[in-house]
């Protein structure tokens, strides 16, 4: 998460387009390019930005980071002439539009002491999650996630194993146990 957070800076900071939004697909000062061009086209590969958006989305949910989650909106929006006249050439793009009009769902599990229980929560979150999920992994190890958003720590109970199912951060009751959580994931 760490690495995700440095590269998306790094995306924004390096290839940005301050005046029209969206993402070049070089970065400014290349002295062998005559033009900095955008990648629009969601072909046998998806373009830069649709991947972008759909990262920064995903990205600005786990770390709840508005300002990430703002660059793809934009990135989104810089693109409506393309997806609005011709949406067959950008599919993913639509995609992170669908998304943007859905807050993100996060499935927040918390490992716990044993870790038992909290790998057969995490098993069944990543198995029964939908599409438009984010599964956040609070382990021992997840110092710096906590640190980073805040909020997660709130999460962490007594070295208990639990799950919990959010809409942008406003969750059901915890689930301790796999039946639990799969109850409320078929209800989503």
């Amino acid at each position: 998460m760490e690495l995700a957070d440095r590269l998306a800076n790094s995306l924004i900071e390096r290839f940005w387009d301050e005046e029209r939004d969206g993402f070049f697909a070089s970065a400014e000062g290349d002295a062998s390019l005559i033009v900095r061009l955008k990648d629009d086209y969601d072909g046998a590969e998806p373009s830069a930005n649709s991947m972008a958006a759909l990262a920064l989305q995903k990205l600005g949910a786990i770390l709840e980071d508005r300002r990430l989650s703002e660059y793809a909106r934009r990135t989104i929006e810089a693109f409506r002439y393309q997806w609005t006249r011709a949406p067959r050439t950008m599919p993913l793009m639509l995609v992170a539009m669908m998304r943007e009009l859905r807050p993100m769902q996060q499935i927040v599990v918390v490992m716990g002491d044993s870790e038992k229980e909290g790998k057969r929560l995490l098993e069944i979150a990543s198995q029964k999650r939908s599409l438009h999920s984010a599964v956040i992994r609070l382990g021992k190890d997840s110092e710096w996630l906590q640190a980073r958003n805040q909020r997660l720590g709130a999460f962490v109970i007594d070295g208990q194993a639990a799950a919990y199912v959010c809409d942008d951060f406003v969750c059901q009751e915890p689930a301790f146990d796999g039946e639990s959580l799969e109850r409320q994931l078929e209800r989503d």
